[in-house]
């Protein structure tokens, strides 16, 4: 039996962990990068690689930077 393709893409893919969170995400399902940021969430491509893994600490920093690039 051969594995599929998409069986095959799943599981060359190692995802870290999920840190589990009482912090919500900031995304706004508007992904789309203008000079580094999203213009959805006001995140950084970094920030949003860091995420899964942050701990809420880190997260509210995130949550707290973004916003501040949203509005401003």
């Amino acid at each position: 039996m051969t594995a599929s393709r998409h069986q095959m893409t799943a599981m060359a893919i190692q995802l870290p962990p999920t840190v589990p969170s009482s912090v919500p995400s900031p995304c706004r399902n508007v992904c789309r990068v203008k000079r580094g940021i999203c213009t959805g969430c006001g995140r950084t491509l970094a920030e949003i690689e860091a995420w899964p893994t942050a701990p809420d600490s880190e997260r509210l920093a995130i949550v707290r930077r973004a916003a501040g690039r949203i509005r401003g």
